[in-house]
């Protein structure tokens, strides 16, 4: 992910990453209270099933999307740290 953005542009990137983590960890749980209120809010393995079946089904989205990583596309010396490291 980081190599495959030019320095200096990483910051929006890596805001934006870390907003999407924190809407997901908020709608998570808010879709799962739905899910339960929906089926009735009994904690048995039918209800379970179908809160964990909707998880997955969301987790596919995001796993589908690393397939299109590649390290082909990286872009090598772009990509590298702002300072210049210095051999002593």
């Amino acid at each position: 992910f980081g190599d495959s953005v030019e320095t200096g542009r990483r910051s929006k990137l890596y805001a934006w990453k870390a907003a999407m983590r924190t809407v997901g960890n908020a709608v998570g749980p808010i879709v799962s209270i739905c899910i339960f209120a929906l089926l009735s809010d009994q904690w048995n393995v039918r209800n379970l099933t179908a809160v964990m079946l909707c998880g997955m089904a969301v987790a596919t989205i995001p796993c589908t999307m690393l397939f299109y990583m590649l390290d082909s596309r990286a872009l090598g010396q772009l990509s590298e740290s702002l300072l210049v490291s210095v051999a002593a």
